[in-house]
């Protein structure tokens, strides 16, 4: 599934998964941004527990700790360079 594809699927949030530094990646979480909350990480160590995400923005102008507060199960997108899959 193409990222654009991705963000016509109703979801919570989105997590980028990726380099800061890389063009590509960046512009996924841009995208992802101008729809619905968007979490750009540069690996899985940043997925502190099942609550916190320490993540920036695309333009790196925001980040910090994120505290997830579900009220039911969540629908995630997940993008990683070409690889999207919504869980």
């Amino acid at each position: 599934m193409h990222c654009r594809e991705l963000l016509n699927v109703p979801m919570d949030l989105l997590l980028v998964v990726g380099g800061y530094n890389s063009s590509n990646t960046s512009h996924l979480a841009e995208m992802g941004e101008e729809k619905l909350p968007t979490y750009f990480v540069l690996n899985a160590s940043r997925l502190v527990s099942a609550t916190e995400i320490k993540h920036t923005t695309c333009t790196r102008t925001r980040s910090g700790f994120t505290l997830l507060v579900a009220q039911r199960p969540a629908v995630i997108g997940i993008t990683a360079g070409p690889l999207v899959r919504i869980i």
